[in-house]
Formats: C-alpha cells, structure tokens, sequence
C-alpha cells in the first residue's frame, strides 16, 4: 500500500501534471482501473480455477462486480464529484458505458482467445487495455460531464 502511496504522491507533485488537469484525470482514471483489475482478475480467475465456471460467464461476473468499484473511486476521487442529487443517474450513465465496455471486452476476449487460440489470460489482458480508453472517454464525456467542467 506504501508503494501506490509514493506513485501518487509523485504524480501529483510533478509540475507537468498539475497543470494538465484531463492528463491527471486520466491518470487517476488508470490507477483506479488497474485497481479495478486486479478485483476483475482475481473474482476470474477464482471462477475459472477453482469454482469452474465458463471464462464468458466468469468474465461477466468480473467485470460487473469491478465496473461497480470503478464507478465509486471514479466518482468520488478522479471526478470529485461529490453530488448526491445525480447519483442514481450517474450510476445509471456509467453502467450503460460499463456495458458496452462489456460487451466490447467480451467480443475482443473471445476473437483472440478462440479465433486467435491465444491463453484466454493474455487476451483478457489485451482487452482491458483497449478498454480503459473507452471508458475514460466516454465516462469523462458523458457521466461525470458536469464534474469535470467544475474542475477545469
């Protein structure tokens, strides 16, 4: 935990970053996403290893339950948007965006691990950072619009 501290803490000191104020969401956005990941992969990887469950359905699973934990870090500290009258709609936008992120990372991990026979691990891999541009776009866009223009 010590170590993403120090990373942030640089971050956030370097000059270049602070006043580039889309660069540090982006970045903030990436440093949840890897978080997010690493709930992604490891519900995954316990569905598939050891509760057998099919890498499609085990990959739905995963990446819901992350998607959720993405919204609340996204929301209340890359976005700061600390706002209660909207949640139930911002929550509503970032799943419609999660979704098709969804269904784009479904697609993306079943093309290369069947069609391309790569391990289904390295493809789910490739389809997350293909991904995490979307998502940033779209939820910077469209979901936290408002939040963002008040920092800016």
């Amino acid at each position: 935990m010590e170590i993403f501290r120090k990373i942030i803490n640089l971050i956030r000191a370097h000059p270049y970053i602070q006043t580039h104020h889309k660069l540090k969401q982006f970045i903030k956005f990436a440093i949840v996403g890897a978080c997010c990941a690493v709930i992604d992969f490891g519900i995954y990887l316990i569905l598939t290893r050891f509760a057998n469950f099919n890498y499609l359905i085990a990959n739905l699973i995963s990446f819901s339950l992350a998607a959720t934990a993405n919204f609340i870090f996204n929301k209340f500290w890359t976005f700061r948007d600390y706002a209660k009258k909207r949640l139930h709609v911002q929550y509503i936008k970032f799943i419609i965006i999660a979704v098709c992120g969804l269904f784009l990372n479904e697609l993306i991990l079943y093309l290369l691990t069947d069609k391309l026979d790569l391990h289904d691990i390295l493809s789910k891999t490739a389809a997350t950072v293909i991904i995490l541009s979307w998502n940033f776009t779209m939820q910077r866009a469209w979901t936290f619009k408002n939040a963002g223009e008040l920092l800016e």
